[in-house]
């Protein structure tokens, strides 16, 4: 785990900022884990699907993946 130093926020855009680094990806990770447990996935379908998200991860903005879901059909 890294470590986390103490910060100042002095804005609101800088509190985003800082909410957007790993950890939101692990949350993101952990509920696509257990979705797919709940729906029977293999290991290595989940192995394969997190690789996947971890490549998306470093592909989109937060932003574009925002937006991939808005307009998406599910």
């Amino acid at each position: 785990m890294k470590e986390v130093k103490a910060t100042k926020i002095n804005s609101l855009e800088e509190l985003r900022e800082l909410c957007r680094d790993d950890w939101s990806n692990n949350a993101c990770l952990g509920y696509a884990i257990t979705a797919m447990e709940y729906m029977g996935l293999n290991e290595n379908e989940v192995k394969r699907m997190v690789g996947h998200m971890k490549y998306a991860f470093d592909m989109k903005t937060i932003d574009e993946a925002d937006k991939k879901y808005c307009e998406s059909p599910y």
